[in-house]
């Protein structure tokens, strides 16, 4: 579990850039925290502070979504791969290979 924690710092450490700035409103709908690992273990209570911190600092509903399985790749693989959304981001520091 060792990776858990360095994998959500990553997140933890854009979140608050994100909000910088000010995009007029955006997010402008519920945002989904996509969190490659089972519910449950400390990357789940990590992940659900910061959605309850991202939810009073947006006002926007964010929802936490667990997509594990395959050493994240699965959750990496549903953000990469997924529909446009007001805003998806992973907790997993996984880059997808090129070429």
């Amino acid at each position: 579990m060792a990776g858990s924690g360095l994998a959500l710092s990553g997140f933890a450490a854009a979140a608050p850039a994100a909000t910088a700035g000010d995009a007029g409103g955006y997010p402008k709908g519920p945002v989904k925290l996509i969190v490659p690992f089972a519910p449950g273990g400390p990357t789940d209570t990590v992940a659900r502070l910061i959605s309850l911190k991202l939810q009073e600092m947006w006002g926007q509903p964010v929802l936490v979504d667990y997509k594990p399985g395959a050493g994240t790749a699965i959750g990496v693989d549903f953000v990469a791969k997924g529909p446009a959304r007001p805003l998806a981001s992973t907790s997993s520091p996984r880059r997808r290979p090129t070429g």
